[in-house]
């Protein structure tokens, strides 16, 4: 038996040929295991490669009298309940050209995540949020940055302009480093506010309870990675989590992305139909 975590990633490149090692000629069966069951929001062939390797056959949790998962996790304290919010941010520094380009585009190209990462207000519309969730008395924060510079930047700048105690947290961060910041963030004895600002290593496989808020900065045109990222602050008292969790997206006037969770739970249905 084989059985694949975050499956959604099977016919990845980078795992796809594995899995049809293992598979092929042999009597082996393969599970997988997946929130998001598909890879893309607008790729319906890439999707289909996908439910074609587990045979179209979606498991899916079903409750009498809840039209969702979601609605009987949430209502049973397995996952606490999201609170979705949006931050509008109405400067804009992209030429036509430019968001055409991303238009046509899968996801957002690295030159464009760097703009918008050199945007003064909205760099401060977002460590605004993070003084106001502070206040408001949560703990622990996520922040999701566009770049591995944004999360230095605004890191730094929280560090220089305020007593909040943080962490830039990417894959430059030294091991040692980054151990040091996520017990500390983890830590249940220490009632002290933390924020860790991120980029690209706390989507999945992290694992921190007591989150009850995160900002996402970063804009995606991945239901996916969206979805991961709102699934690090929803664990629900069941597993040590919080009631209720908020979820800040900087939302930018003109540009595609993402607004709330609900769609990573229908958007792939026809393809495993």
């Amino acid at each position: 038996l084989l059985v694949f975590d975050e499956a959604h990633q099977s016919t990845a490149d980078t795992y796809q040929h594995l899995v049809e090692i293992l598979l092929d000629g042999t009597s082996t069966k393969l599970l997988g295991l997946s929130a998001t069951p598909g890879r893309t929001y607008n790729d319906p062939e890439d999707d289909k490669l996908l439910s074609k390797l587990y045979f179209r056959q979606k498991v899916t949790l079903q409750v009498d009298g809840y039209s969702s998962p979601l609605d009987y996790l949430i209502d049973k304290n397995y996952l606490s309940k999201p609170i979705f919010h949006q931050m509008a941010c109405t400067t804009q520094s992209l030429t036509e050209v430019e968001k055409q380009r991303l238009l046509d585009a899968n996801e957002y190209p690295s030159s464009i995540l760097e703009k918008l990462s050199d945007d003064e207000k909205r760099n401060l519309l977002i460590l605004d949020r993070v003084k106001i969730l502070i206040n408001e008395g949560h703990k622990r924060i996520l922040v999701f940055a566009n770049s591995v510079r944004h999360s230095e930047i605004l890191n730094a700048y929280t560090e220089l302009r305020t007593d909040i105690k943080c962490a830039s947290i990417t894959g430059n961060t030294d091991f040692e480093v980054r151990q040091k910041w996520l017990k500390l963030f983890k830590d249940s004895s220490d009632e002290q506010p933390r924020v860790l600002f991120n980029y690209g290593v706390l989507t999945t496989g992290f694992d921190a309870p007591r989150t009850s808020a995160a900002i996402i900065s970063r804009p995606t045109k991945s239901l996916v990675l969206y979805s991961q990222m709102v699934g690090r602050v929803i664990r629900g008292t069941k597993v040590e989590g919080t009631e209720s969790a908020e979820i800040w997206t900087v939302v930018d006037q003109d540009l595609p992305g993402f607004r709330d969770l609900s769609e990573a739970f229908t958007n792939w249905e026809d393809v495993w139909d």
